[in-house]
């Protein structure tokens, strides 16, 4: 067995651990590990090249600015609320050339939160399990 089988392996056991978590009383949400586990499965059995492909966070290069923008708005707000922060200081961090270029608005922030809020939480765990491979892969090396 090759290292890059013996890692997509190790991915399709974590699929299996995230997939046997008991709910409702699991702290991940049903729609998150659904989410997490398509997108693990769609890489390991190679319908996409890459996890960033597989977790849809790849597209047109040509983002429009809006997107953009709104994303890192959506991970503001994240950051933010991670923090313990009110609504009412979270929107003093939010540009005011968002939305109508007035103070923004505290019911579509949420809303935009919320939708993005399954992305932003997927890229934090993509991100911790290629720590945790890299990481693994130098105690390896230093074996």
């Amino acid at each position: 067995m090759s290292d890059k089988d013996g890692k997509k392996q190790k991915l399709k056991e974590f699929v299996e651990q995230l997939n046997s978590l008991s709910f409702p009383s699991s702290p991940i949400s049903m729609e998150l590990v659904e989410y997490v586990s398509e997108s693990f499965r769609k890489y390991i059995d190679k319908e996409k090249r890459t996890l960033d492909q597989a977790f849809g966070l790849t597209g047109n290069r040509k983002k429009p600015r809006k997107k953009e923008l709104h994303f890192q708005i959506a991970k503001i707000i994240h950051q933010s609320k991670k923090e313990k922060k009110t609504w009412k200081e979270i929107l003093d961090l939010i540009p005011t050339d968002y939305g109508s270029g007035d103070t923004p608005d505290k019911r579509e922030l949420q809303k935009l939160y919320k939708e993005l809020k399954p992305e932003i939480e997927t890229e934090e765990i993509v991100q911790a399990i290629l720590c945790y491979f890299k990481s693994n892969d130098k105690k390896h090396d230093l074996d």
